[in-house]
């Protein structure tokens, strides 16, 4: 009885980096940022819509087309609104080391 060799595969690691956000515009602060702020906007929308009045409805289905404007171009109106938030700028107001300025690199503008 012939045994069939069984084919192994050597994985190597990566050369990539694991961090999904290194090569977007925005750092990952102002994501979580922007991906919470979403979140309660579309649970609030849906609670008012429920609690309130169905036209509060138009509040989820908005930030929905949102997010699919932003996954279709790339472009999330919300982040470079929230990345421009006092709260998101260095203290001294001068750039970050290592970046053009600004939360982001420059790149929010």
């Amino acid at each position: 009885m012939a045994t069939a060799a069984m084919n192994q595969n050597v994985v190597t690691p990566s050369t990539k980096s694991d961090d999904v956000y290194a090569d977007g515009p925005h750092s990952k602060s102002v994501l979580r940022q922007t991906q919470a702020l979403i979140g309660i906007v579309l649970l609030g929308g849906t609670a008012a819509a429920y609690f309130v009045n169905i036209a509060w409805v138009a509040v989820p289905v908005v930030v929905g087309l949102g997010l699919l404007f932003g996954g279709v171009s790339g472009v999330c109106p919300m982040a470079h609104l929230i990345a421009r938030m006092p709260w998101n700028k260095p203290a001294d107001g001068q750039p970050r080391a290592g970046s053009g300025g600004g939360c982001c690199g420059g790149r929010c503008g």
